[in-house]
């Protein structure tokens, strides 16, 4: 006596034995949140970058948004470590641990600027676009 499979007498899963149409989906999904997240880190690095250089030091708003950049590379470079765990592609895991204590260290440079006088200010805008350059040299000549 033969097994009864499902309904139209088709094997269980995929013909050929491969992925799951829908895992195959989810791959393409995941790679293009991966380059969204891509763009959107070096988007915030600029914005930070420039905001440093460019922006007026002692306007209000210059350091909201160059803090909120800060915030924005941080949490992108998180989450993009996270979706490259997803997809199974190698995290070099002190690299990592690196850039992320350093992006740490860019917002609370900024956070502590924040709270001190205009004259000392400087030094922390100074202080976090050092390491925000930091950043970027580890991730390019780290391999």
């Amino acid at each position: 006596m033969e097994e009864a499979g499902p309904p139209g007498g088709r094997p269980h899963g995929p013909p050929g034995g491969g992925a799951a149409p829908g895992a195959a989906r989810t791959l393409v999904g995941m790679e293009t949140i991966r380059v969204i997240l891509f763009g959107c880190h070096f988007a915030a690095l600029a914005t930070l970058l420039g905001g440093l250089v460019a922006g007026p030091p002692t306007h209000p708003r210059t350091g909201r948004v160059v803090l909120g950049a800060a915030a924005a590379m941080l949490g992108t470079g998180v989450l993009l470590v996270a979706v490259r765990a997803g997809l199974d592609l190698p995290v070099n895991g002190p690299k990592m641990a690196v850039k992320t204590v350093v992006a740490a260290g860019v917002v609370g440079c900024l956070l502590w600027a924040r709270r001190r006088p205009e004259a000392r200010r400087r030094a922390g805008r100074f202080g976090a676009g050092g390491l925000a350059v930091a950043n970027a040299v580890v991730a390019m000549a780290w391999t």
